[in-house]
């Protein structure tokens, strides 16, 4: 019976509580994806573009050397041997050239010429100024020889430095019948510094970074003791010279205002040395090319110099 009761009663069930979708956490939701999509879609094409570029980049790098390297092949096919003009060459086409990794070959290869150049002047300069020398001393008598040689002595004596405070005068110390007797035209520092003159502009570029040159390198020789004038704007006095060891020690003032330039003391023969001005309004480039005899007397001792003045 008693169960017949219970079965009489009315169960109720208890569900749980029904959680409503919160509309706006929804629209959240579905923005966070779509953005999320666009992100996606928008970093692909950026990705996809970039690689392009890339690659669009390197086929245009590699079509610029290739003619480049076309370019630089015909105008090098038929280089003369000698690396003046190799280098006449190399200086003129760099402008032209537009990949960065040809430039810079082109470069160190100017820089390279430029060397071999310099020490091919000096010693054409020295085989001259020897072959002079030589001619001239064969032409002296036991006297005049014996009267240079005392002279030369004194004048190249490494141990002994003279402040160079005479200008140089090409004349000095000429004695009159060795002048009139001289097989060699001009003295025997003629021939070797026309050579120089004439070799030295296809080493000199026209344009060093933002300075221009100034008409054309100019050459002198110089005794210890003296100075020379290149260009009205720079004078160079040796203080002392010695051959063996090819190094000339000098001072430079700038003119007219006469500034010490502390940064030039010395020079090596082939070894060419930039220097720039206090107030960098010029710049010089100077080579000792050789220390050789100058003048009539066949065993001085002097520096053969040569100055390129650039302007800004």
């Amino acid at each position: 019976m008693i169960d017949d009761a219970n079965h009489g009663e009315e169960r109720t069930e208890v569900s749980e509580p029904k959680i409503e979708e919160n509309p706006d956490k929804k629209d959240t939701c579905t923005k966070c994806e779509l953005i999320k999509w666009l992100i996606g879609i928008i970093g692909l094409g950026l990705f996809g573009n970039l690689i392009s570029c890339e690659h669009n980049k390197s086929l245009l790098d590699l079509q610029r050397m290739d003619t480049d390297s076309k370019l630089i092949t015909a105008i090098t096919t038929k280089f003369d041997t000698k690396p003046a003009f190799q280098l006449s060459y190399l200086v003129w086409i760099k402008p032209f050239v537009t990949t960065d990794v040809l430039r810079d070959g082109i470069a160190h290869s100017i820089d390279s010429l430029s060397k071999i150049a310099v020490q091919t002047i000096s010693s054409v300069a020295k085989a001259d100024i020897d072959s002079s020398a030589k001619k001239v001393q064969n032409s002296l008598s036991k006297t005049q020889l014996e009267f240079f040689a005392a002279q030369a002595r004194i004048d190249n004596n490494p141990k002994k430095t003279i402040a160079p405070t005479r200008q140089m005068k090409f004349d000095d110390n000429i004695d009159d019948t060795v002048a009139r007797n001289n097989p060699i035209s001009g003295g025997i520092d003629a021939a070797a510094i026309k050579n120089i003159q004439n070799a030295t502009p296809s080493i000199s570029p026209q344009v060093v970074d933002d300075y221009k040159i100034q008409g054309t390198p100019e050459t002198y020789w110089c005794k210890k003791g003296y100075y020379v004038i290149f260009n009205h704007t720079l004078q160079i006095g040796v203080n002392n010279l010695n051959a063996p060891l090819q190094t000339v020690y000098v001072n430079a003032l700038t003119l007219p205002d006469n500034t010490v330039l502390t940064n030039l003391t010395t020079l090596v023969v082939g070894s060419p040395v930039t220097i720039m001005t206090n107030d960098a309004k010029y710049k010089y480039v100077i080579i000792l090319n050789n220390i050789g005899a100058g003048g009539f007397n066949p065993f001085t001792k002097a520096a053969y110099i040569t100055v390129a003045t650039y302007k800004k």
